[in-house]
């Protein structure tokens, strides 16, 4: 579930040194990214400390400052990848309703909304052009959002 995507953030935050605690930014049915992430605080960086956006309106305005092309290790994802997400841009989400029945299968049958980190297109970091869904067998990274 998605509580399950926090606890992959903070391990992975914890490996690569990171301080604080971390939320993935997922939806299900029955919570959306915004309601599960505190909207205080700002601004939302990269490892690098480049500036993704300057507080929670900015994140959730469809436009990012800067592509979010690091991982906690700081290092940059493959061309082309996706992240799974449930999650319209402004945090609600998604309109297409797939998050691998509550991000809990990872089986072909079953499909997620995905985000494209490398997409500059409005919103597409969040829901990649309102693709669809992709089959939840596919290993997907997660954006993890420090609070």
């Amino acid at each position: 579930g998605a509580t399950g995507g926090d606890d992959r953030c903070n391990a992975a935050a914890a490996n690569a040194g990171l301080p604080g605690t971390f939320h993935a930014w997922l939806s299900d049915s029955q919570s959306s990214a915004a309601s599960r992430i505190p909207q205080a605080g700002g601004p939302f960086v990269l490892v690098d400390g480049t500036v993704v956006a300057d507080d929670w309106d900015d994140l959730t305005d469809g436009q990012l400052a800067a592509l979010i092309l690091l991982s906690e290790n700081g290092a940059a994802p493959p061309p082309g990848g996706a992240v799974w997400s449930g999650t319209a841009y402004n945090g609600q989400k998604s309109s297409v309703d797939a998050n691998c029945d509550n991000w809990t299968m990872s089986d072909d049958a079953t499909v997620g909304v995905i985000g494209a980190y490398d997409d500059p297109s409005f919103g597409s970091w969040s829901e990649w052009n309102n693709a669809g869904s992709f089959p939840c067998s596919n290993l997907f990274r997660l954006y993890c959002i420090q609070y």
